[in-house]
């Protein structure tokens, strides 16, 4: 982690919803980043403090991020893609499931989907904060799938926001600034081309270069350009 609206999703395109196992396959299930699905959902956690919930969103943008897990939304994508929307949903909600487990076991939670539950309800009274909110964007932007957009709020578990190619500048600046400490760079303008450096060292290898050119297709850049991207960036 977008569905319930996670609000706090910890910021990951997910569901901030609660999902329950036997219920996975249904769109409701899939928010992972939204707000518990069941209000039923017993909260065992001791309330999270802001910045506790900016530092579960950042650890699960830096999972979202990561090579295997982009490597894993690619492929159930390709579920879709081939109209086998059921198994999709199936392998698009494991996928997004294996990311919260991990993390907030990290956070004191259950590694379970009660935990995730518990997560969910823990950061919903960050709902209408600015800063949790842009990161809720953020994560839903790192778990889509390229859905339409009516699923792809369900599927993340929260709302989708309609964004303008400035509002997406924005966003995109905001989340290199996050991650770049999470891999030893400086939180500034020139941490976040320090990185981006480093990261074009890698584009001889397929893997990377295909991540590169599905991150800049998802901010909207044509195919031409992001070859041109990598062409810039690749010492």
């Amino acid at each position: 982690m977008a569905a319930i609206k996670v609000h706090g999703y910890g910021g990951i395109e997910g569901d901030v919803t609660p999902t329950v196992a036997s219920d996975a396959t249904s769109e409701a299930s899939l928010s992972e980043f939204s707000s518990p699905e069941s209000s039923q959902a017993c909260f065992e956690h001791e309330p999270l403090t802001k910045e506790e919930v900016l530092t579960l969103q950042r650890d699960l943008m830096q999972e979202l991020s990561s090579p295997a897990f982009q490597k894993g939304l690619r492929q159930a994508s390709g579920l879709r893609a081939a109209g086998k929307h059921t198994e999709y949903q199936k392998a698009r909600l494991a996928v997004v499931r294996d990311v919260q487990r991990a993390i907030v076991a990290k956070h004191g939670f259950p590694p379970s989907d009660k935990g995730v539950d518990q997560m969910l309800l823990a950061i919903q009274d960050f709902h209408d904060d600015p800063d949790v909110s842009v990161n809720e964007t953020i994560l839903q932007q790192l778990s889509s799938c390229g859905v339409p957009a009516a699923k792809e709020a369900t599927l993340l578990g929260f709302e989708k926001k309609t964004l303008g190619k400035r509002d997406m500048i924005r966003l995109l600046k905001s989340l290199q600034e996050q991650l770049a400490p999470c891999f030893g760079f400086e939180k500034s303008k020139e941490g976040v081309l320090k990185m981006i450096s480093t990261c074009g060292t890698f584009l001889t290898h397929p893997e990377v270069s295909e991540l590169f050119d599905v991150v800049n297709a998802k901010l909207g850049m044509s195919p031409a350009a992001c070859k041109a991207f990598r062409t810039k960036v690749q010492p």
